[in-house]
């Protein structure tokens, strides 16, 4: 056991490996004056950690709003203002072990794609919380140690794109049952690159969704996805291209899609299977013929 540990100084026997918080846990940490605090299970040794704020909205243009205390799980804190504020980083020099960090407030933007300094640390987000996220693209872009426990959801309120979100991560599970992706537009690159593979997204409200270009792509992901109605999409090209879909789930997909009406005609649909000539060669035929004319590129039919 390292100097601190999860409560400043008290035991990593109190923290939860499941992600829950205990009443313990909950006492400390929750701000009265707050709305619910964004919580990460930090696991470090002897380094330095950042926190990825972004500068500015995707449109690279609008700037993003600061005003938040993060408790560093060590015995202390800071509040921070500016998306480039000293404070931002912080020393766990000298310290091997497992923080609580609880960040409580204003945070609108969160983003490892320019911020690389604390890409590889062992983060596990154990409660999304409400931080007031207004840009969250790219938002753990290449975290290979990151584990999600949290059964919240973020509030994606103010939030149209998550492109990138978990791109080249390599966690495996997660709850996103919670998850209200309803005002969404942009999927692109998602689950890009990445170990995921649950089926608590298969009933996500994606009918705002425009862009899901290579949203699994190259990815271990296999579920059935017939619930799903993207019909405002411009293009699927290369979204199920190298992932582990099977031909049962590709089925699936296409008989359901055959029967829905989509905003645009041409679209282009990439599928890395096979599907089944006697149930799906109708379905397919609705969506490659006139109105829909999709042109899908797949492993042809068996």
């Amino acid at each position: 056991m390292s100097k601190s540990g999860l409560f400043a100084g008290k035991s990593t026997q109190n923290a939860p490996t499941n992600g829950a918080l205990t009443t313990k846990q909950r006492g400390y940490h929750w701000f009265e004056w707050g709305s619910s605090p964004m919580i990460i299970y930090l696991t470090i040794n002897d380094a330095l950690f950042q926190l990825p704020l972004r500068q500015f909205l995707e449109d690279g243009i609008t700037p993003l709003n600061y005003d938040f205390t993060v408790d560093w799980g060590d015995g202390s804190s800071d509040h921070i203002t500016a998306w480039d504020a000293p404070e931002r980083n912080h020393d766990y020099t000298g310290l091997d072990d497992t923080f609580v960090v609880t960040i409580t407030g204003t945070m609108e933007g969160w983003s490892f794609f320019e911020d690389t300094l604390s890409n590889n640390a062992n983060m596990n987000i154990a409660q999304w919380g409400d931080v007031g996220f207004r840009e969250l693209s790219d938002a753990f872009y290449e975290c290979p140690n990151l584990s999600i426990s949290a059964t919240d959801a973020p509030n994606l309120s103010q939030i149209n794109s998550l492109l990138s979100f978990f791109e080249s991560t390599n966690f495996v599970t997660a709850d996103f049952t919670a998850w209200d992706v309803s005002g969404i537009e942009d999927f692109d690159r998602m689950f890009y690159d990445t170990k995921f593979n649950n089926d608590t997204i298969n009933n996500w409200d994606v009918g705002s969704g425009i862009y899901f270009e290579t949203m699994f792509f190259n990815s271990d992901f296999n579920q059935d996805l017939s619930a799903w109605t993207p019909t405002k999409s411009t293009t699927f090209e290369n979204m199920f291209m190298m992932t582990s879909m099977s031909v049962a789930n590709y089925d699936l997909l296409l008989n359901a899609w055959s029967l829905l009406t989509f905003d645009n005609s041409g679209l282009l649909f990439w599928f890395d299977q096979n599907y089944t000539i006697a149930t799906s060669q109708a379905a397919r035929d609705i969506l490659t013929n006139a109105p829909n004319s999709w042109t899908i590129t797949d492993l042809g039919g068996i």
